[in-house]
């Protein structure tokens, strides 16, 4: 046991957790969604010879939006699940009380956040790559980090509630 009575497997989902925030963060910040022999292309950026361009607000389509904002909607709650987790286990530690919303919302936000990604992965995957590549295309490393990411969230996160509920110390008004 950690002081505050938290489990002491729960650093290990808050690890896991924080490890797939920032999976998002770079799968969504690199420019390697799609790739091709010439080219490659991220949600922000798209990259032929060496020279990374911005893509235009005018030239992306709707459904290439929507994927933007999913993914940075997924970036946030998710970076705020490792927050909350982070803070249900640092509080004790500092003699502060440590609210029982802080383990909930890790995995509410956790939650939120997988799915967010989900809706970014798949629809990156179902209309906005067909929409963009040639023949000799296929998805890159950033598609695949955000993967990883997500994975690593959906375990993170109840992972943390769950360790923290069977072995925490908490009220839902505090000490």
């Amino acid at each position: 046991m950690l002081p505050g009575g938290t489990a002491s497997c729960y650093p290990v989902g808050v690890a896991i957790l924080g490890a797939g925030a920032v999976l998002n963060v770079v799968g969504v910040a690199t420019p390697e969604w799609v790739v091709s022999p010439t080219s490659h292309q991220g949600l922000w950026k798209w990259c032929q010879q060496g020279t990374c361009y911005d893509i235009p607000e005018n030239s992306k389509s709707d459904v290439f939006k929507v994927c933007e904002t999913f993914a940075i909607l997924g970036v946030i709650a998710s970076g705020a699940a490792f927050v909350s987790a982070l803070l249900y286990l640092v509080l004790p530690m500092l003699n502060k009380s440590s609210h029982k919303i802080l383990n909930v919302m890790a995995l509410l936000l956790g939650f939120a956040g997988a799915v967010f990604i989900v809706i970014c992965l798949s629809t990156w995957a179902a209309k906005v790559r067909p929409d963009l590549t040639e023949a000799d295309t296929d998805l890159g490393y950033s598609f695949f980090l955000s993967v990883a990411g997500l994975c690593l969230v959906a375990i993170g996160s109840p992972f943390v509630f769950f360790q923290g509920r069977r072995f925490g110390s908490y009220s839902l008004i505090g000490d």
